[in-house]
């Protein structure tokens, strides 16, 4: 019976993973909080070409607080957090509640774990195709992606990892 039910658990988490691969990436409507396209209009190379999950952070963060980030404050947001060390000048991020607490302007968030089934409403979602990979957030089930709206967005990426910021 215990064979039984740890066979019918790991079936479960297949399931779930094939469920998920399949999501239909929704974009989310036009909103207030940062527009999606913003790391295609970057005008630091870095963020443009590497931003995505800074950009992720950037967009849960003003989702939750209710707030309005555009290019200007992003890039500010971009300087300040290689000056304390919380992103790399090529945008790899260090730190990402460091990171999220800096664009918060408050200690809002205290821990991020990568969870493989996300239960919460707002998570960043880590894709990947053979040679890249890239992050989005997701929002009720909605993708916000910081590339170009125009683009095939998140086609051809498969679901690979999440990160919940809380």
């Amino acid at each position: 019976m215990k064979k039984f039910l740890q066979w019918l658990k790991q079936l479960f988490e297949v399931l779930m993973e094939i469920i998920d691969s399949l999501r239909v990436f929704l974009p989310v409507k036009e909103t207030e909080f940062m527009k999606q396209g913003i790391q295609s209009k970057a005008e630091h190379p870095a963020l443009r070409q590497s931003g995505c999950y800074f950009f992720a952070i950037l967009a849960q963060v003003a989702l939750q607080h209710g707030l309005t980030i555009d290019s200007d404050r992003a890039e500010e947001l971009f300087y300040e957090a290689v000056r304390l060390g919380h992103v790399k000048p090529n945008c790899f991020v260090q730190n990402p509640v460091a990171l999220a607490n800096l664009a918060a302007n408050k200690n809002a968030y205290r821990s991020i774990s990568r969870e493989r089934l996300p239960t919460v409403s707002v998570y960043i979602q880590r894709l990947k195709k053979p040679m890249f990979a890239h992050f989005v957030l997701i929002h009720n089930g909605q993708t916000w992606d910081p590339l170009d709206p125009k683009r095939p967005g998140a086609k051809g990426y498969e679901p690979c990892s999440y990160r919940v910021i809380t």
